[in-house]
Formats: structure tokens, C-alpha cells, sequence
């Protein structure tokens, strides 16, 4: 193999590919914050983004997961809404 095909060849497979994915959906917590002070029973009723995190104070965390686009509905000890963002 000459030294000009091998150049090519290492140059070919160092070009960075690109992606058709498109990005993840940005999370958008506003549309969801009349949510706040409902009963958790209220909430079970809405329809959410997929990777909705639905949890209690002290659940413990949930790491690696869905990134900074999750939707988060807390529920406070009263199993009522207590805050709803983005994380």
C-alpha cells in the first residue's frame, strides 16, 4: 500500500460523522406548574412527557438518567404538589 492510500484511508475514517438525530426535547416545566398544590391523586390524571419523574421528598435520587430534559413533579408529605421542574 502506498503512503498517499494509507494517508487517505486514516483521513477518511478521522472525519467526524454527523448526526440526523435530533436533539432531545427541551423540558419545559411552565405548562405544568398549575399542578402546584393539587393532590397526587389529580396529578395520576395528567398526561406528561415520557421520562416524567413523579416522586416524593426523600425518594432517593435518580442518577444518569434522562439528563437535564426530565420533567419533575415533587409531592410533598400530604401527597399534595409541592414543585414541578426541569432537571
Amino acid at each position: 500500500m502506498s503512503l498517499l492510500a494509507l494517508y487517505l484511508l486514516v483521513f477518511a475514517y478521522s472525519q467526524p460523522t454527523t448526526s440526523d438525530a435530533p436533539p432531545p426535547p427541551r423540558c419545559n416545566a411552565a405548562p405544568y406548574r398549575h399542578l402546584i398544590g393539587r393532590t397526587l391523586g389529580e396529578v395520576m390524571n395528567t398526561q406528561f412527557p415520557p421520562g416524567t419523574r413523579i416522586y416524593r421528598i426523600g425518594d432517593p435520587p435518580v442518577i444518569g438518567e434522562a439528563g437535564r430534559n426530565r420533567l419533575n413533579i415533587e409531592i410533598n408529605n400530604r401527597t399534595r404538589v409541592r414543585r414541578v421542574y426541569c432537571s
